[in-house]
Protein backbone atom coordinates (compact mmCIF):
# COMPACT_ATOMS: atom_id res chain seq x y z
CA UNK A 1 0.00 0.00 0.00
CA UNK A 2 2.75 2.50 0.92
CA UNK A 3 4.64 1.72 -2.31
CA UNK A 4 1.50 2.39 -4.35
CA UNK A 5 0.89 5.64 -2.49
CA UNK A 6 4.52 6.75 -2.90
CA UNK A 7 4.37 5.88 -6.59
CA UNK A 8 1.15 7.87 -6.97
CA UNK A 9 2.69 10.90 -5.25
CA UNK A 10 5.78 10.65 -7.44
CA UNK A 11 3.67 10.38 -10.59
CA UNK A 12 1.48 13.34 -9.58
CA UNK A 13 4.50 15.57 -8.87
CA UNK A 14 6.09 14.50 -12.16
CA UNK A 15 2.87 15.34 -14.05
CA UNK A 16 2.58 18.72 -12.33
CA UNK A 17 6.18 19.51 -13.23
CA UNK A 18 5.66 18.38 -16.83
CA UNK A 19 2.55 20.54 -17.21
CA UNK A 20 4.36 23.57 -15.77
CA UNK A 21 7.33 23.09 -18.09
CA UNK A 22 5.19 22.57 -21.18
CA UNK A 23 3.17 25.73 -20.48
CA UNK A 24 6.37 27.77 -20.79
CA UNK A 25 6.84 27.15 -24.51
CA UNK A 26 6.97 30.89 -25.21
CA UNK A 27 9.99 31.18 -22.91
CA UNK A 28 13.40 31.48 -24.56
CA UNK A 29 14.91 29.33 -21.81
CA UNK A 30 15.51 25.61 -22.08
CA UNK A 31 13.79 23.55 -19.41
CA UNK A 32 17.14 23.00 -17.70
CA UNK A 33 17.75 26.77 -17.52
CA UNK A 34 14.46 28.01 -16.06
CA UNK A 35 15.25 27.24 -12.41
CA UNK A 36 18.74 28.74 -12.60
CA UNK A 37 17.40 31.86 -14.29
CA UNK A 38 14.67 32.30 -11.68
CA UNK A 39 17.26 31.78 -8.92
CA UNK A 40 19.70 34.31 -10.40
CA UNK A 41 16.92 36.86 -10.94
CA UNK A 42 15.65 36.53 -7.37
CA UNK A 43 19.15 36.94 -5.95
CA UNK A 44 19.74 39.91 -8.30
CA UNK A 45 16.60 41.61 -6.92
CA UNK A 46 17.95 41.05 -3.40
CA UNK A 47 21.33 42.46 -4.49
CA UNK A 48 22.87 39.19 -3.33
CA UNK A 49 25.66 38.09 -5.72
CA UNK A 50 25.39 34.59 -7.18
CA UNK A 51 28.34 32.36 -7.87
CA UNK A 52 28.14 29.25 -10.04
CA UNK A 53 28.79 27.10 -6.96
CA UNK A 54 25.64 28.59 -5.35
CA UNK A 55 23.56 27.30 -8.26
CA UNK A 56 25.19 23.87 -8.11
CA UNK A 57 24.48 23.60 -4.38
CA UNK A 58 20.94 24.98 -4.60
CA UNK A 59 19.85 22.56 -7.35
CA UNK A 60 22.20 19.69 -6.43
CA UNK A 61 23.71 19.59 -9.91
CA UNK A 62 27.28 19.31 -11.12
CA UNK A 63 29.48 22.34 -11.70
CA UNK A 64 29.92 21.19 -15.31
CA UNK A 65 26.16 21.31 -15.82
CA UNK A 66 26.03 24.78 -14.20
CA UNK A 67 28.79 25.95 -16.55
CA UNK A 68 26.75 24.86 -19.58
CA UNK A 69 23.63 26.59 -18.26
CA UNK A 70 25.52 29.81 -17.50
CA UNK A 71 27.15 29.79 -20.92
CA UNK A 72 23.76 29.51 -22.60
CA UNK A 73 22.19 32.23 -20.43
CA UNK A 74 25.10 34.63 -20.95
CA UNK A 75 25.21 33.92 -24.70
CA UNK A 76 21.50 34.77 -24.84
CA UNK A 77 22.08 38.03 -22.98
CA UNK A 78 19.93 36.99 -19.99
CA UNK A 79 22.76 36.85 -17.43
CA UNK A 80 25.83 39.00 -16.91
CA UNK A 81 28.98 37.24 -15.71
CA UNK A 82 31.69 39.30 -14.01
CA UNK A 83 34.83 38.65 -12.03
CA UNK A 84 34.45 38.75 -8.26
CA UNK A 85 35.53 42.02 -6.68
CA UNK A 86 37.53 40.37 -3.88
CA UNK A 87 38.77 37.28 -5.72
CA UNK A 88 39.30 37.64 -9.46
CA UNK A 89 39.14 33.86 -9.87
CA UNK A 90 35.49 33.80 -8.84
CA UNK A 91 32.61 34.60 -11.16
CA UNK A 92 29.62 36.64 -10.06
CA UNK A 93 26.32 36.34 -11.91
CA UNK A 94 23.49 38.85 -12.18
CA UNK A 95 20.36 38.87 -14.30
CA UNK A 96 20.49 41.37 -17.14
CA UNK A 97 17.57 43.75 -17.73
CA UNK A 98 16.54 41.48 -20.63
CA UNK A 99 16.64 38.43 -18.34
CA UNK A 100 14.73 40.20 -15.57
CA UNK A 101 11.97 41.25 -18.00
CA UNK A 102 11.47 37.67 -19.17
CA UNK A 103 11.51 36.33 -15.60
CA UNK A 104 8.86 38.89 -14.63
CA UNK A 105 6.69 37.67 -17.54
CA UNK A 106 7.19 34.04 -16.47
CA UNK A 107 6.22 34.88 -12.90
CA UNK A 108 3.10 36.68 -14.14
CA UNK A 109 2.22 33.56 -16.17
CA UNK A 110 2.75 31.29 -13.15
CA UNK A 111 0.62 33.53 -10.94
CA UNK A 112 -2.17 33.65 -13.55
CA UNK A 113 -2.12 29.84 -13.81
CA UNK A 114 -2.33 29.37 -10.06
CA UNK A 115 -5.00 32.05 -9.63
CA UNK A 116 -7.12 29.80 -11.85
CA UNK A 117 -6.25 26.81 -9.66
CA UNK A 118 -7.24 28.76 -6.53
CA UNK A 119 -10.46 29.77 -8.26
CA UNK A 120 -11.32 26.16 -9.07
CA UNK A 121 -10.32 24.73 -5.69
CA UNK A 122 -11.56 27.54 -3.50
CA UNK A 123 -9.58 29.25 -0.75
CA UNK A 124 -9.92 26.44 1.81
CA UNK A 125 -8.75 23.61 -0.46
CA UNK A 126 -6.00 25.78 -2.00
CA UNK A 127 -4.72 26.64 1.49
CA UNK A 128 -4.71 22.95 2.44
CA UNK A 129 -2.94 22.05 -0.83
CA UNK A 130 -0.26 24.65 -0.12
CA UNK A 131 0.20 23.28 3.40
CA UNK A 132 0.55 19.72 2.08
CA UNK A 133 2.99 20.74 -0.66
CA UNK A 134 5.14 22.55 1.92
CA UNK A 135 5.04 19.47 4.18
CA UNK A 136 6.11 17.34 1.20
CA UNK A 137 8.98 19.68 0.40
CA UNK A 138 10.16 19.59 4.03
CA UNK A 139 9.98 15.78 4.12
CA UNK A 140 11.91 15.44 0.87
CA UNK A 141 14.58 17.87 2.10
CA UNK A 142 14.95 15.91 5.34
CA UNK A 143 15.27 12.67 3.38
CA UNK A 144 17.87 14.19 1.06
CA UNK A 145 19.84 15.69 3.95
CA UNK A 146 19.74 12.35 5.79
CA UNK A 147 20.93 10.51 2.66
CA UNK A 148 23.78 12.99 2.19
CA UNK A 149 24.83 12.63 5.83
CA UNK A 150 24.88 8.84 5.49
CA UNK A 151 26.92 9.00 2.28
CA UNK A 152 29.39 11.43 3.80
CA UNK A 153 29.78 9.24 6.89
CA UNK A 154 30.41 6.18 4.68
CA UNK A 155 33.19 8.02 2.80
CA UNK A 156 35.03 8.94 6.02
Amino acid sequence: MNCELAGGLSDAVYELTRINMNRRLNSPFKASEVGAMLYIAERTKQEDPVQPSDIAAHFSISKAWVTAIIRSLTDGGYVIEQQGSQDRRTKVLTASPKGMAIVDELRDDYIADYLQVVGKLGKEQATELLRLINCTIDALKETRDSDLSRKNAAVK
